[in-house]
């Protein structure tokens, strides 16, 4: 958070208020007219309206994404109006029993300890937990989802070997 105090004062629309809690801070549009003329890196324009587009997507698929995500619980997405108010348009949140957290961190501890390994050499984790997911979107009634998710990785050694010598996996 203090990392970001000078860059939240540069924009002087309302971010005082964005309490950021170990979140990112994304500022659009990233590239208006004038700037895609006089850039030296890209001349494509990313217009407001098509920033919105992207941001109604983004929107409408957020949910699956908490699905998949392991470090992530929830996402918010707050706009600054034309007065410079914050104005929130969608949040998703996961709710987790700390058994299932467990679970989360454990398959994502996993998967950075097998980096280096060979596929067939990654050893069988597999896991089971229930994730409630809340999503809130403006002019829209709150909807909640319940989802038994199971993630697994790694392989089984499930090697059998015949009478004759012979294996079969």
């Amino acid at each position: 958070e203090p990392l970001f105090r000078s860059v939240k004062k540069t924009f002087q629309l309302g971010l005082e208020d964005v309490a950021l809690k170990g979140g990112t801070l994304f500022r659009f549009p990233l590239r208006n007219l004038w700037c895609s003329r006089h850039s030296l890196i890209s001349i494509k324009e990313v217009a407001h309206n098509k920033i919105e587009h992207l941001l109604d997507e983004f929107a409408d698929n957020v949910t699956d994404l908490l699905l998949f995500l392991n470090s992530l619980t929830s996402i918010k997405l707050t706009v600054i109006d034309t007065e410079g108010r914050p104005k929130k348009v969608f949040s998703v949140q996961a709710d987790l029993d700390d058994l299932a957290r467990h679970h989360r961190k454990s398959v994502t501890d996993k998967i950075a300890s097998c980096k280096s390994h060979d596929t067939n050499d990654i050893s069988l984790l597999s896991v089971t937990y229930e994730m409630r997911i809340t999503k809130e979107k403006s002019c829209l009634p709150r909807s909640q989802y319940n989802w038994l998710v199971h993630q697994r990785i790694g392989k089984e050694n499930t090697a059998r070997v015949f009478s004759d010598g012979r294996e079969q996996a």
